[in-house]
């Protein structure tokens, strides 16, 4: 049987060229060029030469009934030519299932969660040398007080953490913000007041690297249960005042499920999760559309 080191090394040097429009949607093909995995969350390294996701179902993870692990694609340009997906092996993976987060501003910490009793549990992990180091859990004051946790996200800064989390009083999520205290901890979890005329459910949150820029994921807006992306930016410096909701629009929403954006520094480009292709979450590619950059609002 062929071992799991050769099979993955027979395609680093594969070249998955995704075709289309320069700002039309594009997908990122599967390792095994199969529609049998789907992939769950979404993270750029700051420059975008990196893209992190997690995928269920390939043959090679390392978690029980392949569960999600992380996998990363590297590319040489932003040109819409990535590498072969490689799982990023076990330092990181193990036999629970992992989903990737964020990764900090200098690439040497990475957040992923890690499933543990039912629950999303956030963890970090520390790059030594050019391996990461040990995982640990990240420690969020009151954290069990929500039933259940949908999602996080750690600023590039690591001075904010947003999460998606139901709340013992509805059964759907909202978002709720943590900042960095004067002992480097983290404070507890306070709602975040987005002007939405409808409440729904808040799934995924990500923030652009103005810490202003807010995209998440909600089927609140909508007519039907789908979830779509939004747009919402901060005013001020506080953190309760927002400007109107939008909708990414037509080219990255569609009557599928989207969620789980990310985005490089340069804010020009964004991977997220849709299943419009046959139902089966995948990572699309695509340029921002415009009005939607962070330095454009």
């Amino acid at each position: 049987m062929i071992s799991r080191s050769i099979f993955l090394g027979l395609f680093v040097c594969v070249k998955l060229v995704l075709s289309g429009q320069a700002e039309d949607t594009v997908f990122v093909k599967s390792l095994l060029l199969s529609d049998q995995t789907i992939e769950t969350s979404v993270a750029f390294y700051p420059e975008g030469d990196y893209l992190l996701f997690s995928r269920k179902g390939a043959i090679f993870n390392f978690g029980k009934e392949n569960d999600c692990d992380i996998w990363h694609a590297k590319s040489a340009a932003q040109d819409l030519t990535w590498s072969a997906p490689i799982n990023a092996g076990p330092q990181i993976n193990t036999a629970k299932a992992e989903q990737v987060v964020s990764i900090n501003a200098t690439a040497n910490r990475l957040y992923f969660t890690r499933t543990i009793a039912g629950k999303e549990v956030l963890h970090q992990v520390n790059k030594q040398g050019r391996r990461w180091g040990i995982a640990q859990e990240v420690v969020v004051p009151d954290l069990d007080s929500f039933p259940q946790v949908k999602s996080y996200f750690v600023s590039p800064d690591e001075e904010i953490l947003l999460i998606c989390a139901v709340s013992e009083e509805a059964n759907l999520a909202d978002i709720y913000y943590c900042l960095r205290d004067a002992d480097y901890h983290w404070t507890s979890p306070t709602p975040l007041p987005l002007p939405l005329e409808q409440d729904g459910d808040e799934i995924t949150v990500f923030l652009g690297a103005d810490n202003r820029s807010l995209f998440f994921a909600s089927n609140g807006p909508n007519e039907d249960d789908n979830y779509d992306l939004f747009f919402s930016k901060r005013i001020g410096p506080s953190w309760q005042n927002w400007s109107t909701v939008r909708p990414l629009g037509p080219k990255i929403n569609t009557p599928a499920n989207e969620y789980g954006l990310a985005m490089p520094f340069s804010g020009k480009i964004i991977a997220y999760i849709s299943d419009v292709r046959a139902s089966k979450p995948k990572v699309l590619y695509a340029k921002t559309p415009a009005g939607f950059l962070p330095d454009e609002n």
